[in-house]
């Protein structure tokens, strides 16, 4: 056997491991739970209906160009789905934003910024790895890739 088959068989059993891995663990564990909720979360059944008919009609209209008829029911639902998601968007954050208020008004600060940071997702980690000048090295101390940074704008800003 060559070696580059051998990497290739090495490769799909990985791959095949991986597969049955992820498939088990999503049968048994399921999905992956969001601490970060949205407003749409909440609303996704209705969402889906009414984008399912904006569809629809999108595609009665695309097969149809000549017909004023179609034409108006698909800009009548686009302008519905649209105004229906507006009022479920400020629904949603109303609610969230009495929920809040509530915690901050009772001090519950624990409360208060689990909600914040339901509402506002999960914080970034910081810094991004950077590669070095000649994309060979990836830095991952916060020294290097200061001094990294420094170096591209030096080279930037001082060009003849």
């Amino acid at each position: 056997m060559e070696s580059s088959d051998v990497q290739n068989n090495i490769e799909e059993q990985w791959a095949s491991v991986r597969d049955i891995l992820y498939s088990t663990a999503l049968e048994h564990l399921g999905p992956a739970k969001r601490k970060h909720q949205d407003w749409f979360d909440d609303n996704n059944e209705v969402i889906q209906s009414l984008l399912s008919e904006k569809h629809r009609l999108l595609k009665e209209y695309q097969n149809d160009r000549s017909s004023t008829s179609k034409k108006a029911a698909f800009n009548d639902i686009r302008r519905t789905v649209q105004t229906e998601l507006r009022i479920m968007q400020d629904l949603w954050l109303s609610k969230k934003a009495d929920e809040i208020q509530t915690f901050a008004d009772s001090n519950n600060v624990r409360g208060f910024f689990e909600a914040l940071n339901t509402v506002n997702g999960p914080r970034s980690s910081g810094s991004s790895p950077v590669l070095n000048a000649d994309g060979t090295k990836l830095l991952t101390d916060r020294k290097q890739i200061l001094e990294r940074w420094a170096e591209h704008f030096n080279s930037v800003l001082n060009r003849p």
